[in-house]
């Protein structure tokens, strides 16, 4: 599964660049690995009980409630749903 970062962006102390970045789940380690852009990152996430039941890994990044702040969702079996938070740089002018 792959996202498309669209500007520079920041996750805890990891900074990231724009472009496509490759996502896998790292559901031992609490986190979501980023493999893109000449590295793999291991971004923390929180696992949240998910009510539905998932039969397939899912992958969803977007915009949250506005601002410079996209989410980062990843569904996986059972019924898990692994969440990161990513600030991205303003659009340059």
């Amino acid at each position: 599964m792959k996202i498309e970062i669209p500007r520079r962006a920041v996750v805890g102390e990891i900074k990231l660049e724009a472009g496509e970045y490759l996502v896998s789940p790292n559901v031992e380690g609490g986190s979501i690995l980023l493999t893109g852009k000449g590295g793999t990152f291991k971004i923390h996430c929180t696992k949240r009980p998910f009510k539905g039941k998932v039969r397939s890994i899912k992958v969803n990044f977007g915009p949250g409630m506005g601002g410079p702040f996209w989410t980062l969702t990843l569904l996986t079996p059972p019924q898990n749903e692994w969440v990161a938070f990513f600030k991205l740089e303003p659009p340059s002018k």
